[in-house]
């Protein structure tokens, strides 16, 4: 088998849930959970948000991580706490973090507020530059970067546009057709 692009095994954004970058918080969840209840044309729920500037150009996209890491600011404030995030961390060290970052202090009862006074665009200027790939990357680049950023999906670039999207649902489905074909 020959080599494989990205851009041979992205996704278009049809059905895909979407707001704006001046969306709530809210709306973004409210988006994700009709969103998660649709399936695409693979059979795969939709688990991102695409999120779309004032010219109707994708700009970001949001999943369920995205939304809970916003409610709580300090996770995107934080410098050092973004540098650990990736690595494995055992339970307590982790409590450690909560209390020594006084993280989650104010109630979930404040969630509302919460919800609704944080915009999609808090957070869609801090995402890091690996959840963007370019459509000319092999699929191994990308395996390598969705297992490196712990991603669900990379946005896809052609010619510094946004594209489409590499799902991990599908980059695995890719995986499972190549072992199955495999002659042992």
């Amino acid at each position: 088998m020959g080599t494989t692009f990205v851009r041979d095994h992205m996704t278009s954004f049809g059905g895909y849930p979407r707001v704006s970058e001046d969306a709530s918080l809210f709306d973004a969840a409210q988006a994700l959970v009709e969103g998660g209840q649709r399936l695409d044309a693979r059979g795969h729920r939709f688990m991102a948000v695409l999120v779309f500037d004032k010219y109707g150009k994708v700009i970001g996209k949001i999943n369920r991580m995205d939304i809970l890491t916003c409610l709580e600011p300090e996770y995107l404030n934080n410098e050092e706490l973004k540098k650990v995030s990736r690595f494995g961390l055992t339970p307590e060290f982790l409590h450690s973090m909560l209390e020594s970052y006084d993280l989650w202090k104010s109630p979930l009862t404040d969630i509302c507020r919460k919800s609704f006074d944080r915009r999609v665009s808090d957070f869609i200027p801090k995402q890091p530059s690996d959840v963007f790939i370019d459509a000319n990357a092999t699929l191994s680049q990308a395996i390598h970067q969705l297992i490196m950023s712990r991603s669900q999906a990379l946005l896809v670039l052609s010619d510094g546009e946004v594209s489409g999207l590499l799902r991990l649902v599908d980059v695995f489905d890719q995986v499972v057709t190549l072992m199955r074909a495999c002659q042992i």
